[in-house]
């Protein structure tokens, strides 16, 4: 009996060595960005999801190396900042992490090197960026990293609101805002083992579709995951809880290549088309209520442009209100050469990392450099 458990053990590892294999191979090849970006990451209990620690491998056409944190760090460095010393926290989605770019190219990297330079310090600025992340996301992984601090951080710069605006998220229940969805995190072990590997990882993703399909998509009107009242107050409280831990705070707002295309009516159709998909649906048309989801989600990805306008404004309302400084990325990446700022609509290219990077650095110098001809008089 133990003979014929070992054959059986050997035999399915062997099988599941090649399957693996061509599962990452496809995934890397023709599966889209988001199952490609999966292969970073992994679910996570407090976090909803964070990258993987010990990372060394290519993605985007790059390669991704991170810490024990599942931070990215540059290849050239012994070591990425230390999250409980480094000076300099870079709190953003994956366009702060460097989606496309090498680890060096990203923002974080580039304003460590001009910082490092000044002040000759190095590992001063630790790359906190993670893919998909929202601001409930990130006000959560501050307090992770708060609590294991030796000391304080000097500076924190906010760089979210992309994923804000989404209804997807890389694991969970899809439709429910972060906040309420935080609240209710239930076990992710079964979610954690379908994502141990590249393998299972797909076969999750067609289960999850073909659940969608099966139970004619949607049975109430799906949430962004962070709605944009609820963003302007978790924002202020964010920034509040940054100060009293002696720490300043630099916003960075959302940069997007595309511009706005559709009027208020356009964009008011995407609520319209999900409702008449739930009415069809509750009517038993299944095929009628997926056609409305999908004419849905081909008008949002539209919606987008319109919708980083008004996150922005929301952004620099709140630096405004608090006393806070904001890099206007869109701004900065923006002119006739903004397709060369940018990998795709949302990410910045190298060149865009380094106007972003020059931006901060300025901001940065210049309140040191006054701080001391404040000390000196």
């Amino acid at each position: 009996m133990l003979v014929r458990i070992i054959v059986i053990f050997f035999a399915t590892f062997f099988w599941m060595i090649p399957v693996e294999w061509l599962s990452r191979w496809w995934i890397r090849n023709h599966a889209d960005a988001l199952q490609r970006a999966r292969l970073l990451l992994q679910p996570d209990e407090d976090l909803m999801w964070k990258q993987r620690s010990f990372l060394r491998t290519q993605f985007e056409g790059h390669e991704v190396q991170t810490d024990k944190w599942g931070f990215r760090y540059a290849l050239d460095d012994s070591s990425s900042a230390d999250p409980t010393n480094a000076p300099i926290l870079v709190l953003g989605p994956s366009s702060a992490f460097g989606w496309g770019v090498r680890s060096s190219e990203t923002y974080p990297a580039l304003l460590a090197t001009r910082l490092g330079h000044f002040l000759g310090e190095k590992n001063s600025v630790l790359n906190a960026g993670e893919i998909g992340y929202s601001l409930v996301q990130g006000r959560k992984l501050y307090d992770i990293l708060a609590k294991s601090r030796s000391k304080p951080v000097d500076w924190v710069v906010l760089a979210y609101g992309i994923n804000d605006l989404d209804r997807f998220r890389f694991f969970g229940q899809l439709g429910v805002e972060d906040f309420l969805y935080f609240k209710s995190l239930d076990s992710l072990f079964w979610t954690k083992s379908m994502h141990s590997l590249a393998f299972t990882s797909l076969v999750y993703r067609a289960i999850q579709e073909s659940s969608f399909l099966l139970n004619c998509g949607l049975s109430a009107m799906p949430s962004v995951r962070v709605p944009m009242e609820r963003f302007r107050s978790e924002l202020k409280r964010f920034i509040k809880r940054i100060r009293a831990d002696g720490g300043k705070v630099i916003l960075v707002n959302t940069p997007y290549r595309d511009k706005p295309t559709l009027d208020l009516q356009e964009m008011n159709v995407v609520e319209v088309l999900y409702g008449k998909s739930i009415e069809a649906k509750s009517r038993g048309e299944c095929l009628h209520a997926l056609a409305e989801i999908s004419k849905a989600r081909k008008i949002e990805t539209q919606k987008v442009a319109e919708q980083v306008l008004l996150v922005n404004q929301i952004i620099a309302h709140v630096g405004r209100e608090e006393g806070v400084d904001v890099i206007d990325a869109y701004t900065a990446l923006d002119g006739l050469d903004r397709k060369d700022q940018f990998v795709d609509p949302v990410h910045p290219s190298s060149i865009g990392h380094t106007r972003i990077a020059n931006l901060l650095f300025d901001k940065m110098i210049g309140s040191i450099q006054v701080n001391r001809v404040g000390h000196e008089n």
